[in-house]
């Protein structure tokens, strides 16, 4: 298996708007930096082609986190929920039955 054909494939990462609007180029470059290290030698290509790799990998797992965030972001902004009594008692409800029991105690002792 070439570089080219790994490097394809791991371009099926990406999302696919990002592919279509620049998978082409990114292969492109790929195979001209792929090229130019292949006049210095063997290792220097694979220096190239497992970075750009990993380069892609690391980049897909930060555009599919960050679609999710955005829309997790865009759902929480368009309906703004507020919290129910029961959420708020599950919240609240160990720190005001420690400070209430911490003041009765003050008081009863006094």
């Amino acid at each position: 298996m070439s570089w080219a054909s790994v490097y394809r494939l791991v371009l099926r990462l990406l999302p696919a708007t990002l592919r279509h609007k620049h998978g082409a180029a990114m292969e492109a470059l790929f195979a001209r930096e792929l090229a130019q290290a292949h006049t210095v030698g063997w290792l220097q290509r694979a220096r190239v082609g497992v970075a750009s790799v990993w380069d892609v990998v690391r980049r897909a797992a930060y555009e599919r986190l960050r679609v999710s965030r955005d829309v997790a972001s865009d759902l929480r902004d368009s309906c703004v929920l507020l919290p129910t009594s029961r959420q708020l008692l599950r919240r609240h409800g160990a720190s005001f039955i420690i400070s209430f029991t911490a003041l009765t105690v003050l008081l009863v002792a006094v």
